[in-house]
């Protein structure tokens, strides 16, 4: 329980990864500040109304402020927007609490928030910009990514390209989108301190072009994290059974997708975290509220687990359908 805020909120937090989940009831006002438990101010913030179909929405420290009207959706492809009479995010940034306005903060509705402060060597939320060239532009983060999401806020019509160091050579997925991977090479590498951008499309790269991103780190000589039992990408080939991927320690944020097929529903991408539990999942692709009757499972569709998670679904869970490539991203 956390009563930082003007809402009490519940929390799961580690100060030291610079990760939280917080869980509270919105009051449909405009200035509520909200405790993260981070015990520094976050960078990047990715709210969801988890009772209601609406908008999943981003705060990037790197281009906005809170109360400057400002706010990014996770489940579109627009860019930077500004809020009209229901603020999104509201001054109250702080080592203890977030600002939200009324969109944030729907009446008696359960709200979700990620929460992220940048840790030197292990993660950083940042902007850069664009100089539309193959020999593009060279992001320093100060370690080797094992993971980036990168978003245009100046171009409307562009994904948020994500890539990791589990699917060579950097096959990009979208996290608006129930896409398949975008094969091949070509659009990203990864060197021992941040990145660089290789082409000149829009949604990366154009000329000039704002972006935000938020990027984990690896260790370069064994493609695992750098700081242990933190953050983790595993790849697997789906087999339709009761399995258990391994990560190497128990999670609490977990989302995933099947990255070679797209037709329907089965193929969205699917969050789960630990204070909802393994039977309530929300996609980034969609506006949907969360579906706490996943069929079919006869238990919780997923368990966190010591070694990682376990899925107990057996058929098109979306993420273990049998022979489709998948891949996770597990955060503690």
């Amino acid at each position: 329980a956390n009563t930082d805020g003007t809402i009490n909120s519940q929390v799961s937090a580690n100060t030291t990864l610079g990760f939280s989940i917080v869980q509270y009831t919105g009051t449909g006002t405009n200035g509520a500040t909200v405790g993260h438990g981070l015990d520094s101010t976050p960078d990047f913030v990715i709210v969801k109304n988890i009772d209601t179909s609406t908008n999943w929405h981003v705060y990037s420290s790197a281009v906005m402020t809170g109360g400057d009207g400002k706010f990014l959706r996770l489940n579109t492809t627009d860019s930077l927007l500004t809020d009209g009479g229901d603020n999104v995010w509201d001054p109250g940034f702080n080592n203890q609490t977030f600002g939200i306005g009324a969109a944030n903060s729907q009446t008696n509705d359960s709200m979700l928030a990620y929460c992220f402060a940048s840790k030197p060597g292990f993660s950083k939320a940042g902007s850069y910009t664009g100089n539309g060239s193959t020999n593009g532009t060279i992001v320093q983060t100060g370690f080797e990514p094992a993971f980036v999401m990168i978003k245009s806020t100046s171009s409307s019509g562009t994904a948020w390209n994500m890539w990791d160091n589990k699917r060579t050579p950097y096959d990009m997925l979208r996290a608006n989108a129930s896409d398949a991977e975008y094969a091949g090479p070509g659009r990203i590498q990864f060197f021992a301190n941040g990145f660089q951008l290789l082409d000149a499309d829009a949604s990366r790269n154009s000329s000039g072009g704002t972006y935000i991103y938020l990027a984990f780190a690896a260790d370069g000589s064994t493609a695992t994290p750098s700081l242990a039992n933190s953050f983790n990408t595993e790849v697997w080939l789906g087999n339709a059974s009761t399995r258990t991927i391994n990560y190497g320690f128990k999670p609490d944020l977990w989302f995933a997708k099947n990255y070679t097929a797209t037709n329907g529903y089965g193929h969205y991408w699917a969050w789960f975290d630990s204070i909802r539990g393994g039977n309530s999942v929300i996609h980034s692709n969609a506006t949907n509220a969360a579906n706490t009757n996943l069929s079919g499972t006869g238990s919780n569709a997923i368990d966190f687990v010591n070694n990682g998670i376990s899925i107990n679904t057996t058929g098109n869970s979306g993420y273990n359908e049998s022979g489709f490539n998948n891949v996770g991203y597990a955060f503690k």
